[in-house]
């Protein structure tokens, strides 16, 4: 899922390829639910924290 935000590739494509077996509407209620602003932030800060992004 978040390679299709982050690559702007879209979640339809990455659910049409079927590659993981996920289906297009599990994939949005996931973004729904769990991607925004401030999650994506403390992800980010959580991987700046372990030294695992420069």
């Amino acid at each position: 899922m978040l390679y299709a935000l982050g690559t702007n590739i879209g979640i339809k494509r990455v659910a049409d390829g079927g590659r993981y077996g996920e289906a297009e509407a599990a994939l949005r209620t996931t973004r729904y639910l769990f991607v925004n602003r401030d999650n994506l932030r403390k992800a980010i800060a959580t991987l700046v924290n372990l030294g695992l992004v420069a």
